[in-house]
């Protein structure tokens, strides 16, 4: 089974859909608009970042004097993919070995472009923009769509939800109750059930792997699914706070959720580099939580600089967006 870390790209893509489900409910826009939004957010981030990704695999390199295990045009392929974000069309698998999480961009760039075709075009231009993206997206992007699309069906069921306190109530209630029960029942099967069953859904997640689809997991859903639930609870159970929008606990939220993003793609090569340039025991649990916690503030504190390149791209994609 796939690890905690792997499986929060599950969380990832619910989150992701929410956010975008918000962001074009609450604001008129436009598909050119709307996509030069997402480009200037995402570049913003993966520019610098890829750029990051091959310092810090060179300079690893050259300290430890570690041979080239892969062609410059397997090397330039990789990089070209994944700025394009087609590392993962069809049976692919070209996200840069230095740096993994970037495979996720693959699948979280057609999704943009998904929704905003169904979002804000009508008639025959709808469908055929989005049967144009689901054939250039390939089976491995397009079964993960769900769980991203979950995100923006949490949202509307929040907002329904919320319109009658009394009812938002009955519905954490159950909700939380619903997961109570889950978890007892799933306490309550002996072992080795458990275990067949732990075994079947890995034999049938290693389908995906030969059928040349290794990003695809069931995981993603698993976690998901909970994510989703879990955040629908938390938002009606706290949907009276109220937060002034400029106090400081707002501000500070806001600076610290920048950063996840740079937090996402630069922690890998860091981690790299720190490792390959960086005098430290591996089994100092001391020395790896104060690297973890250095790289940590490091890629929080990237989310500002990152924000102002977003802002730069953003005017010119809009420029480029109006001219169209």
């Amino acid at each position: 089974m796939m690890g905690a870390a792997a499986g929060a790209v599950g969380v990832f893509f619910v989150l992701s859909g929410f956010i975008i489900r918000y962001v074009t409910l609450s604001r008129a826009s436009s598909l050119p608009v709307y996509l030069a939004d997402r480009a200037s957010r995402l570049y913003s981030v993966v520019l610098p970042a890829l750029a990051f990704t091959v310092v810090a695999d060179v300079l690893a390199r050259i300290f430890h004097r570690a041979e080239w295990t892969t062609t410059a045009g397997d090397y330039l392929l990789r990089l070209f993919a994944t700025a394009t974000y087609t590392s993962e069309v069809w049976f692919q698998d070209l996200a840069p070995a230095w740096n993994e999480p970037f495979w996720s961009l693959s699948f979280e760039a057609f999704y943009y472009v998904l929704y905003g075709a169904a979002f804000y075009l009508r008639g025959w231009r709808r469908i055929a923009l989005l049967f144009a993206v689901a054939l250039l997206a390939g089976p491995s992007i397009l079964l993960l769509a769900p769980v991203w699309f979950l995100g923006t069906c949490l949202l509307d069921s929040y907002q329904e939800l919320r319109k009658s306190r009394s009812r938002s109530l009955w519905s954490f209630a159950t909700i939380f109750g619903c997961g109570i029960l889950v978890v007892g029942v799933v306490r309550a099967v002996p072992h080795p059930e458990r275990a067949a069953v732990s075994a079947w859904v890995f034999h049938f997640n290693q389908n995906f792997v030969g059928w040349g689809m290794p990003r695809v997991s069931t995981w993603y859903y698993e976690t998901g699914i909970l994510s989703a639930i879990l955040l629908l609870a938390a938002l009606l159970l706290f949907d009276t706070v109220d937060l002034p929008p400029n106090s400081r606990s707002v501000r500070l939220m806001r600076y610290v959720a920048d950063g996840t993003f740079p937090l996402y793609l630069f922690h890998v090569p860091m981690m790299y580099l720190i490792r390959a340039l960086v005098p430290y025991d591996p089994a100092s649990r001391w020395q790896l939580a104060l690297i973890l916690v250095g790289v940590t503030v490091v890629c929080i504190l990237l989310g500002s600089v990152c924000n102002r390149l977003k802002d730069l791209l953003r005017r010119l994609f809009h420029r480029e967006a109006q001219a169209a």
